[in-house]
């Protein structure tokens, strides 16, 4: 169970929330609950009522890595085909896609397992 303190900085590192005060978030944080659900499992039917925030967190990660990765074969199949030349559309080509590699669709929730991972091995 994450506690209070934690979810107040989840929240704080999602930008919905960021600029909302701590004070507030706690409140928030006070009455939110944890719903951990099995991959594939449904949180919620097209046409039911919407009385719940849902931060599906590790589906999110999850795409965010998957594109990292698919983001790296994809510089190795460009580097085989066409070395360092320019790209399509006069890009830089393998060195723009390099530059790639290190962004994240999602950072905050990257960043905030810093906070919330525990103690380091």
């Amino acid at each position: 169970m994450i506690s209070t303190v934690e979810k107040v900085l989840f929240l704080k590192s999602i930008d919905l929330f960021s600029q909302i005060p701590g004070e507030d978030l706690a409140q928030v944080a006070l009455i939110a609950t944890e719903d951990a659900r099995e991959q594939g499992e449904e949180i919620f039917a097209e046409g039911e009522a919407g009385d719940a925030l849902y931060l599906v967190l590790e589906d999110m990660i999850e795409f965010d890595e998957r594109v990292r990765l698919w983001r790296g074969r994809h510089v190795l199949m460009v580097e085989r085909m066409i070395g360092m030349k320019p790209g399509t559309g006069g890009s830089l080509g393998v060195s723009y896609l390099q530059h790639t590699l290190q962004r994240r669709f999602f950072p905050e929730l990257w960043e905030v397992r810093t906070v919330l991972g525990g103690a380091s091995a």
